[in-house]
């Protein structure tokens, strides 16, 4: 299995409290960016998890979005079966994505990927959602993201805003996995 572990886009500094702080408009185009670069290395995510945080939900929304109408073109939401009208909005509550096989990415939501958690609830969390899925993409947050590298492959590597990790995943456990790039 391969782990996407990516970082949030660029996110603004002041909001009422540290889960409410949006992306920049900056940090869009980036998540834009490693979206379209994803197409191109011709990785499609089966399955997403993304921290409750705005700024993840933002980035996840424009991840799957940019991905998606690259591939199949429309984006729906779960209620309506209509389309969703603009697509970079950043409100992902109750839309799923379509895969270009007009499958929808499965979505968790997961409190157990925000910053002040440990690498290892962290990763018991990843391995329960995603379960050997093929492609799995993480969205979340300094330091947890750092961490989470660090206890599945052994490697210290810092990871910006908008980075990704790809990580080939035999299993999701200390030591288990191999860092292939950060792009």
């Amino acid at each position: 299995m391969k782990l996407l572990l990516m970082r949030h886009g660029e996110a603004e500094l002041n909001a009422q409290t540290d889960a409410d702080r949006p992306l920049t408009l900056y940090g869009r185009t980036q998540v834009s960016a490693v979206a379209r670069r994803l197409l191109e290395m011709d990785l499609q995510v089966q399955k997403m998890m993304v921290s409750p945080y705005l700024r993840a939900r933002q980035t996840a929304a424009i991840m799957s979005n940019t991905m998606l109408s690259n591939m199949s073109g429309t984006i729906f939401p779960k209620s309506s079966g209509g389309p969703v009208s603009n697509k970079e909005s950043g409100n992902i509550s109750g839309n799923v994505s379509i895969t270009s096989a007009g499958e929808p990415w499965p979505e968790e939501v997961s409190e157990a990927i925000t910053p002040e958690q440990s690498p290892e609830r962290a990763a018991v969390a990843i391995a329960k959602c995603f379960d050997n899925a093929g492609i799995g993409l993480v969205i979340m947050h300094q330091p947890i993201i750092s961490r989470v590298v660090y206890y599945l492959t052994g490697q210290d590597q810092s990871i910006g805003t908008a980075n990704l990790a790809i990580i080939e995943a035999p299993l999701i456990g200390l030591g288990c996995c191999e860092l292939k790039c950060v792009i």
